[in-house]
């Protein structure tokens, strides 16, 4: 079975407020700079999003970005203490 790879990528489009900026795992074949693309979020779609720089990370799977959501890092005055 083929697993899709992602890549942790900074987004930006224009609205009417300003400049909105995102950074979100998306698929390699999409994570290109100076591509414009869609987004999903909630289940609708927003586009006119700008791939601005290329890969901040890993590539990784979705089963492998999904642990990382899970792991609970410790917080800064945890680290502090240690």
């Amino acid at each position: 079975m083929s697993r899709e790879s992602y890549r942790q990528c900074r987004l930006t489009r224009k609205t009417p407020y300003g400049l909105e900026t995102r950074v979100t795992w998306v698929p390699v074949e999409f994570s290109v700079p100076g591509d414009v693309i869609k987004l999903r979020d909630g289940g609708e779609w927003s586009d006119g999003w700008v791939v601005m720089d290329g890969p901040l990370g890993p590539v990784m799977d979705k089963e492998s970005i999904d642990l990382t959501r899970r792991t609970k890092l410790p917080s800064l005055e945890q680290r502090r203490s240690q």
